[in-house]
């Protein structure tokens, strides 16, 4: 009987070990895909939001809220409005995350578009 209960007790005093299992977070500063621009996310009351940073670009305003209402779903991915850098258009966005790669899917003009930006570690 000890025998059959062996693999249930190894596999609860090995969770036990491993203490709270968190998600990962969308805060910290993430930059696009071809570096042009880098946009701080932030936690405000409980939600996120995400403004511009910097970027290369002329016509883009350092400071413009890029992502605003964005709220956890559930362990697997958040919603929120994602607006342009010129803050003209806006448009309900979808993230995802997979290590260090965060995925924005939303729609654009009846076609759904990825956005993907990249975590910058600290200290770059």
């Amino acid at each position: 009987m000890l025998i059959m209960k062996l693999p249930t007790l190894t596999l609860v005093i090995l969770f036990a070990g491993l203490g709270p299992i968190k998600g990962q977070e969308i805060t910290g500063r993430w930059h696009s895909a071809d570096s042009t621009r880098t946009y701080r996310v932030y936690e405000k009351q409980d939600l996120s939001e995400a403004v511009l940073e910097s970027s290369a670009r002329i016509t883009d305003k350092p400071g413009a809220l890029i992502l605003s209402l964005v709220e956890k779903k559930n362990t697997a991915h958040y919603r929120g409005i994602i607006h342009s850098a010129d803050g003209e258009m806006l448009t309900t966005v979808k993230i995802t995350l997979k290590g260090d790669v965060m995925k924005l899917r939303l729609r654009r003009f009846l076609m759904p578009a990825v956005i993907k930006w990249y975590r910058v570690e600290e200290g770059d």
